[in-house]
């Protein structure tokens, strides 16, 4: 019996030498996994920062957003209580436009100097039908170029009447 006993010992023994080893090497891949999952955990920490910098950046913009929007809107309904205000002369020019005819236009050419209103709302139609008479070089002083508004420019332009009232009647008031 004390053999038998002996006997079991010693499988015993090599059975733990056998765990012993088998334990570090599933000690070592648990070591690893270990490792790597506070690595993938470092990770993910990283990106969550990173996803809520992009969050709280984003959330700025919306808000920088909101802001322009408002602004935006009252811009709008301030411009559109302008248009309605102005509507009724536009309409009324509309109406004068209707009116025109080449003997008032030919006799209006005819003034070596106009009366001071005939000036300005011919230099208007000028700056409305967008007639860029420019200096010499072609621009002004900083570049861009220069509408000639004067008299002259104008009488040049109704040079020919028939073509004047059409760029007139056919002028986009939008």
């Amino acid at each position: 019996r004390l053999l038998k006993g002996v006997e079991k010992l010693r499988e015993t023994s090599i059975k733990v030498a056998e765990m012993k080893v088998q334990l570090k090497a599933e000690v070592a891949v648990a070591s690893d996994a270990k490792a790597a999952a506070e690595n993938l955990l470092a990770e993910l920490g990283r990106e969550t920062a990173s996803v809520e910098e992009h969050k709280r950046k984003a959330q700025e913009e919306q808000e920088l957003i909101g802001k322009i929007k408002k602004e935006v809107d009252l811009q709008q309904g301030e411009y559109e209580k302008e248009l309605k205000s102005a509507e009724p002369f536009v309409l009324a020019a509309d109406d004068a436009v209707k009116n025109l005819d080449k003997k008032s236009l030919i006799e209006m050419k005819s003034f070596q100097v106009p009366p001071k209103e005939i000036e300005m709302v011919a230099a208007a139609v000028m700056v409305l039908l967008n007639c860029a008479v420019t200096d010499e070089d072609g621009a002004g002083s900083d570049g861009e170029k220069k509408s000639d508004i004067s008299w002259n420019a104008a009488k040049k332009r109704m040079a020919r009447v028939d073509v004047f009232v059409r760029e007139l009647m056919t002028f986009d008031k939008d």
